[in-house]
């Protein structure tokens, strides 16, 4: 259905609230000729003004947050992340051979290399960059033992009290709460979003969280490096890397600029946009031929909608493409298959041939299929 059908003045639910939500918004509203205005205080809030034509925006999703804003750009264009901790060189030093565990292997270095830069732009601003210097060559001489302990390190530097960066709290706010109502959650929702646009406004130098979360988006060529061909356990591929670490690198890394999170508030406030809370439902009524969009972590938050729009992005699985090529490959096994690991230890003789999820390829130059032998002619 496309979205200039939906009728002004419906209701209609968005599943999730990732970039494509961004554009489903902005579609419904700019899109619809609404404008938002600058406020005459000093905190550069926005004002929706609706034109009369737009639908109310149901949204939600497992987190109950927008996706954060990306920090304000300071680096030129070019700048180069070089990574002091996190690099395939350290890590398969202390796994030299065989497919990895993501948790156990991988995502402690690359922890470490994030609070690297947390805690290391946390003192640069506190005591200047030469105590910030000397962190950093401290924490390169632990990493030579193990994955440092980078935040015991910081304190040893006089950073005590910096709160440490948990990356469930931050991709998953409300994980722990429950709310009286939605003017509750919509509080505490507005005080979330109020605090990352003060950490963006700050710039993905400045700020020690937005330049740490740079370190997520900066380092993909380890992951890549580490994790594809087959570098993890069948187990740790599903469950710590696609189910644990890729839904919450995708929140954090990879966010849009600050004016959209700016345009959320000013949406919430005119009432176009409803956000329900966490582990959002979306129940179908059959009596009625509505869906129903709600949080089981807000009471009274239910809502009923007309129209529903999935505005996540798909995983890749060529079980789902209806494209005729796709779907011949998957049938065979060829470079361009659904990836099944092994793993090997464990994950071999429990698990067998487990679909971990991704496609399989072949890397340049060979083939990851059984060749057919020719007809003699």
């Amino acid at each position: 259905m496309p979205l200039d059908d939906i009728p002004a003045g419906s209701r209609v639910g968005v599943i999730g609230l990732g970039l494509s939500f961004y554009d489903v918004m902005a579609a419904l509203t700019l899109g619809r000729g609404g404008t938002f205005v600058e406020t005459d205080d000093a905190t550069g809030a926005l004002r929706y003004l609706p034109s009369g034509t737009e639908p109310v925006i149901v949204a939600g999703s497992r987190s109950g947050m927008p996706l954060h804003a990306r920090g304000h750009n300071q680096k030129p264009p070019t700048y180069s992340y070089r990574p002091v901790l996190f690099t395939p060189e350290r890590v398969r030093a202390h796994r030299p051979w065989g497919p990895l565990d993501f948790a156990e292997h991988v995502y402690p270095w690359l922890k470490a290399e994030i609070d690297l830069v947390y805690y290391g732009t946390a003192l640069r601003r506190a005591h200047g960059p030469e105590a910030a210097d000397r962190f950093a060559a401290r924490v390169r001489g632990a990493a030579d033992h193990g994955v440092p302990h980078v935040a015991d390190l910081a304190g040893e530097f006089g950073l005590r009290d910096q709160p440490p960066l948990d990356l469930d709290a931050l991709a998953r706010p409300f994980e722990l709460h429950a709310f009286t109502g939605p003017a509750e959650f919509g509080r505490v929702l507005r005080k979330e979003i109020e605090q990352d646009l003060a950490n963006a406004a700050e710039g993905n130098v400045d700020s020690p969280l937005k330049a740490a979360l740079d370190v997520m988006r900066d380092t993909r060529w380890v992951i890549r490096e580490l994790v594809d061909f087959s570098g993890l356990t069948a187990r740790s591929q599903r469950d710590d890397f696609l189910g644990w670490y890729v839904p919450r690198a995708s929140f954090l890394a990879a966010g849009p600029p600050s004016i959209r999170l700016r345009q959320v508030l000013a949406l919430l406030d005119s009432g176009v946009l409803h956000i329900v809370g966490p582990h959002t439902r979306y129940d179908m009524d059959e009596a009625t031929g509505r869906y129903t969009v709600s949080s089981p972590r807000v009471d009274g938050s239910a809502l009923p909608v007309t129209t529903l729009v999935d505005a996540r992005v798909p995983d890749p699985d060529l079980r789902r493409n209806t494209q005729p090529c796709a779907g011949a490959a998957d049938q065979v096994s060829g470079p361009a298959d659904s990836w099944r690991g092994s793993g090997g230890g464990y994950d071999e003789v429990m698990v067998g041939l487990l679909r971990a999820g991704g496609v399989r390829a072949a890397k340049a130059g060979r083939s990851s299929g059984r060749r057919k032998r020719r007809r003699p002619s």
